[in-house]
């Protein structure tokens, strides 16, 4: 397995992120990816084809107190 062919499917998983601030490829068949969505924040660990994990935290976009 190429490790390159690996990154680009991961890369086309998370392209729906709007912002990918972590694409880590930890070997040649695994990685972790950090991105920001619309109102969130998500971590996704993924095995070869598989995902293994997502997390997605959610928050309120308004922080504004008055």
């Amino acid at each position: 397995m190429q490790a390159n062919s690996f990154t680009e499917f991961a890369a086309q998983k998370f392209s729906t992120v709007r912002k990918l601030l972590v694409l880590e490829e930890i070997s040649d068949f695994f990685a972790v990816s950090i991105g920001v969505v619309r109102n969130g924040l998500y971590i996704k660990l993924a095995v070869s084809s598989q995902v293994l994990c997502l997390i997605t935290i959610m928050y309120k976009k308004d922080i504004r107190r008055e």
